[in-house]
């Protein structure tokens, strides 16, 4: 799994997997999957907009 900060530095994630497929998520010891619908849909929902951090 890959793993990635968080942006205030004080945690990490890791992950596996893409959006074609899903992928696993792993936050402390708690793992979830991420079908790739619900990703594409949160996608599709925010697609444009303000994202907390400042990413478009």
């Amino acid at each position: 799994m890959k793993s990635i900060k968080t942006p205030s530095g004080r945690s990490e994630f890791s992950y596996q997997g893409n959006i074609e497929k899903g992928f696993k998520l792993k936050i402390t010891d708690n793992e979830f999957f991420l079908p790739s619908e619900l990703v594409n849909a949160v996608l599709t929902h925010f697609k444009g907009q303000l994202a907390i951090g400042g990413l478009t």
